[in-house]
């Protein structure tokens, strides 16, 4: 349409598309998280961003049917992972 006025980021295709569902991920220590294979996890640390990282890194540990943290030698079975990545591939448990 001749006229017609549109933001410098819609005209250059930069604009945020409407209509987005933004979900926040709830990280709290001792939680528990299902990953994406069924397995269920713990929080068990929670690191800050760092210069080098722009996420906080989140610190897992595989569960048990009792929900005790499965440890193997003195070290606990899990894995880190970033806060963004982790909203994407973990589910809360809200009942363990």
């Amino acid at each position: 349409m001749a006229g017609q006025r549109v933001s410098r980021e819609a005209a250059a295709g930069r604009a945020l598309p409407t209509g987005r569902k933004v979900v926040q991920f709830e990280a709290r220590i001792g939680y528990f998280y299902e990953t994406i294979r069924g397995r269920r996890v713990k929080l068990l640390r929670i690191e800050p961003p760092t210069k080098d990282r722009a996420d906080p890194l989140l610190g897992f540990g595989y569960v048990d049917e009792a929900n005790r943290v499965i440890r193997i030698g003195p070290t606990v079975d899990g894995f880190d992972m970033e806060e963004r990545i982790a909203s994407k591939l973990l589910a809360r448990v809200i009942n363990p």
